[in-house]
């Protein structure tokens, strides 16, 4: 089984963290789906796009 990291603000990537930040202030939490992708600026930036 492949092991995925859960990010947080401190381990994501310099730019997904604001990002992240967003989520976590719309949400109140940053919910898991996003924080795996929180090594990826690029990656996050189109789920977050996607999902809308």
């Amino acid at each position: 089984m492949k092991h995925f990291t859960i990010h947080n603000l401190q381990s994501a990537a310099p730019k997904a963290r604001p990002i992240l930040e967003g989520l976590e202030w719309m949400v109140g939490f940053v919910p898991n789906v996003f924080a795996v992708m929180g090594g990826s600026a690029t990656a996050l930036n189109g789920f977050v796009e996607v999902t809308k």
